[in-house]
């Protein structure tokens, strides 16, 4: 199967490795940053303020509103397209998308040599990229987007 019998949308959804980039924390049209920056809204620019008070009347919580506020204003800035677009993948390391360039394929499911060790992933990451790829092996990434449309990405 190659990149041209796969529905655009679909590669704009799912990396090649298997994640959906419409999830991430950073992808620009993502739920992520969507609603950490209506909750900057919702809080509004002078919460640190009460965030102080809040604090000094014993919720003590509220001490670590600065970080919290730093954390929320990355969230909510996302800056990546997906990675089939632009800089390429947020995962330090990741070997995947390189590979399947140069392979000329969409996902990794498509080489002989899958699985490999060129991923750069974690122990985790890496079970989940095996579990990902031998899905859409089955049904195919369009029945693997339906089916996985509603997960997290983050498990």
């Amino acid at each position: 199967m190659s990149c041209q019998t796969i529905p655009q949308e679909v590669l704009d959804t799912i990396a090649p490795c298997g994640l959906n980039c419409r999830k991430c924390y950073s992808h620009v049209d993502g739920p992520i940053g969507r609603h950490a920056k209506s909750l900057q809204d919702l809080l509004g620019p002078n919460f640190s303020v009460y965030a102080q008070r809040f604090s000094q009347l014993g919720l003590t919580k509220f001490n670590a509103y600065p970080q919290f506020k730093e954390l929320l204003s990355y969230l909510a800035a996302p800056d990546c397209s997906g990675c089939r677009k632009g800089d390429g993948c947020k995962y330090p390391g990741c070997g995947v998308r390189e590979c399947l360039v140069q392979r000329r394929i969409a996902f990794c499911y498509q080489c002989d040599e899958f699985p490999c060790k060129k991923s750069g992933f974690d122990p985790h990451l890496e079970k989940r990229w095996i579990a990902m790829n031998m899905r859409m092996k089955e049904v195919g990434p369009e029945q693997f987007l339906f089916e996985t449309r509603d997960e997290t990405r983050y498990k």
